[in-house]
């Protein structure tokens, strides 16, 4: 089952991605309607430690909501982290309507993409998957 959304999670985030224009906070804007970019399950160690090698890719990450708690800055007041084994990251843009205190801990996959703000990476949240914690289905 948890194969199964994870599926349904990064091709939702393909078609997601090929039909709508991608925007960064520093205002610009590239289209991907002549593209369809292909999002890849990745640990957040791996964009941490190599955030110039996925700038500007869309991912897929799987792991635990943390609430406001993470490290590094928020872009706004409504982003939020994710931790996995790895180490975790904010998320901007998508939100998952989690009470950033009493739902710490609910696992989900997150599609987004990476972007950097002097160098560090962050997660424009494009699609979210809330995993059950206990018998691994979807919540929502």
């Amino acid at each position: 089952m948890r194969t199964m959304l994870l599926y349904i999670a990064v091709l939702g985030g393909i078609i997601i991605a090929s039909n709508v224009a991608i925007s960064d906070p520093t205002g610009s804007q590239s289209s991907n309607n002549s593209k369809a970019m292909m999002s890849h399950l990745v640990n957040i160690g791996d964009i941490l430690n190599h955030s110039e090698k996925y700038n500007g890719e869309l991912v897929t990450i799987e792991g635990m909501y943390l609430g406001w708690k993470g490290p590094g800055a928020q872009l706004t007041r409504s982003d939020w982290s994710i931790k996995d084994e790895t180490g975790s990251i904010y998320v901007t843009g998508a939100n998952p309507g989690l009470d950033p205190y009493k739902d710490v801990g609910v696992n989900l996959i997150v599609l987004g993409i990476v972007h950097l703000i002097d160098g560090a990476p962050y997660l424009e949240g494009r699609a979210i998957t809330l995993i059950d914690a206990y018998n691994n289905t979807e919540r929502y």
